[in-house]
């Protein structure tokens, strides 16, 4: 069969576009990637091109929900000493495309009491924070509410109650001991609902605040053993076993041997002051504060115990770890939950009139040093540059204190224009702005504690267009499918459409129902082969079923619309030479 020129030429066309699906298909994963990113970015700038740019569109929140973390206690109770952890969320309605979460929140007191009762600090974002409370002093009624900037507000009301029970993990003894030696309890206690600073539990730091006089023992030979809260004192050679409770804990002898006795005193340390939160801190970096206790004699018992008139201003045991984890005896004041004076004493348990005593201030840490850091994308921004960032985006304004153990690091921010920058989640550590109008603004920021710690930089704000780098994977992997997939095979189907009509004689019933259908065979068959060609390993890709699916789909629509398109001008011919017939 002698084909037309016509057929020629699309049959022509049609092997090429079909070598390009097959080509496309046998391209390496990167490659192929490349290729469709590069062709997205083509329909991605004319998009931008043609659509307007947008300002962001504030929504504050509808309301708050607060809700207590910690299940050490009840949820309206604060454990005196102790850090409650308080989560709550803000709700937003009506957002749209352009709309940008908004939510500013910050706590009022209604009780009326001051942080000599609680404490309590805000970390927040425009989803929301949390609240941690930490009790300073036994309080019944204690409240507080937060609200945002349009007059939402939850209230939360508890009382400071005093530490539970403790719960023994482990504790031990001496086997032997000589007549007038002494030994305090060794081991470790943990309270149910004591957590540090970030809200965790730790073994380590429930060390710090125990009180062996909850620990009380009990002696089956009092004349031999004396045993007290939380300590042993031999008295005389014999066996004893100890008890706490009904369990036995240790079988202890007392030896013939006498300690002799002797007087105590205390060298008094430079400077009797420790920090809050001390104990975070080893005494090798000067924080906590050792005591250092004289014995008249080296020969005699130098079992001391340590007493806080006040443990939440001041801490003292009598062990230590280091940064290496190594422990260090003898006494250690630390500072814990407030400011104030403490008199810590030390009494010799073999002779308890020896007792030597210290004065100890624990004040609030202030920062005396901070680095503030502007991030914009997850990418600290250089000092002295002018970043530029879409409408809707957001920076993160943090402050990096010294020393360690400073406790206000709350940033106060403000901006030159608000029609330009937002500010959410002011007064906090980190602090939000929103990029909302096109302009230049400048960012100024202090520490709350120390607003002599400041920061400034300044921000140029662009209006932000249909495509940015949130939505343009979503544009991408449509214009990969839509272009790379739907219309490429439609564009193929189409010339082997054109190439089968031009084939058949004109005279040829049907002609164009068969052009059609023989066409979206061809269609089928080059989808279900380039998704087959993938499965080849040095490609890195693999088949995917969807896309066969999308590919048929483009030659499917392509096929029905040019067998209506051809059928519709043969209608039309038939009536031409019908009416020339008349």
């Amino acid at each position: 069969m002698k084909l037309r020129k016509s057929a020629i030429v699309f049959w022509a066309l049609y092997g090429f576009a079909a070598l390009t699906v097959l080509s496309e298909a046998a391209m390496p994963a990167w490659l192929s990637v490349a290729q469709s990113d590069w062709i997205a970015s083509i329909f991605e700038n004319l998009i931008n091109a043609v659509t307007p740019r947008h300002e962001a569109v504030p929504v504050y929140p509808s309301g708050i929900s607060l809700a207590p973390s910690n299940q050490f206690c009840e949820e309206d109770e604060a454990i005196l000493g102790t850090t409650k952890v308080l989560n709550y969320s803000l709700s937003y309605e009506n957002l749209g495309k352009n709309s940008v979460k908004y939510g500013n929140v910050k706590i009022t007191r209604t009780d009326g009491s001051d942080n000599s009762v609680y404490t309590v600090s805000l970390s927040s974002n425009q989803d929301g924070g949390t609240v941690r409370i930490t009790g300073e002093s036994l309080a019944e009624h204690c409240s507080f509410f937060l609200e945002d900037d349009v007059g939402n507000q939850a209230t939360y009301e508890f009382s400071v109650i005093p530490r539970k029970a403790p719960e023994e993990i482990d504790f031990s003894f001496p086997a032997t001991l000589s007549i007038g030696e002494t030994c305090l309890m060794e081991g470790t206690l943990s309270y149910p609902g004591i957590t540090d600073t970030s809200g965790e539990t730790s073994d380590h730091y429930l060390r710090r605040y125990f009180d062996p006089t909850e620990i009380t023992l009990t002696s089956s030979e009092p004349s031999v053993l004396e045993a007290g809260d939380g300590y042993v004192k031999a008295l005389q050679p014999g066996t004893a076993n100890l008890f706490h409770g009904a369990k036995q804990v240790a079988s202890i002898t007392v030896t013939n041997n006498v300690l002799p006795s002797g007087t105590i005193s205390l060298d008094p340390p430079s400077d009797p002051t420790v920090h809050l939160l001390d104990y975070d801190f080893s005494s090798e970096e000067g924080y906590a504060l050792p005591l250092s206790v004289s014995y008249s004699s080296p020969d005699m018992d130098k079992t001391i115990r340590w007493t806080s008139s006040d443990p939440l201003v001041a801490m003292v045991t009598n062990e230590h770890y280091d940064n290496n984890g190594n422990l260090i005896p003898g006494g250690i004041v630390s500072g814990y939950r407030k400011a104030g004076t403490a008199t810590i004493r030390g009494t010799l348990i073999s002779d308890p009139t020896q007792v030597v005593e210290l004065e100890v201030t624990s004040n609030a840490q202030l920062p005396l040093e901070a680095s503030f850091s502007l991030t914009y994308q997850g990418a600290v921004i250089a000092p002295g540059t002018r970043p530029l960032i879409l409408s809707g985006e957001s920076l993160s304004l943090r402050a990096s204190c010294l020393p360690k153990n400073a406790l206000q690091t709350a940033i106060e921010v403000s901006v030159s224009s608000e029609e330009v920058l937002k500010i959410t989640g002011n007064h906090s550590s980190n602090v939000t702005i929103i990029a909302q109008g096109k302009g230049i603004a400048t960012i100024e920021a202090h520490l709350v504690a120390n607003p002599s710690l400041t920061f400034q930089a300044e921000v140029e704000v662009e209006l932000a267009p249909t495509i940015t780098e949130e939505n343009r994977h979503e544009v991408q992997l449509f214009t990969r499918k839509s272009i790379g997939h739907f219309t490429l095979f439609a564009i193929t189907t189409m010339l082997a459409v054109l190439a089968f009509y031009f084939t058949f004689k004109k005279e040829k019933t049907l002609r164009e129902v068969a052009s059609a259908g023989f066409a979206l065979g061809a269609g089928v068959v080059l989808a279900f082969l380039s998704e087959a060609i993938q499965m080849i390993p040095p490609l890195h890709r693999g088949p995917s079923l969807f896309d066969v699916m999308i590919d048929s789909a483009g030659a499917f629509a392509m096929a029905v619309f040019l067998l209506v398109l051809l059928l519709l001008i043969r209608w039309i011919r038939y009536l031409k030479r019908k009416s020339k017939a008349n």
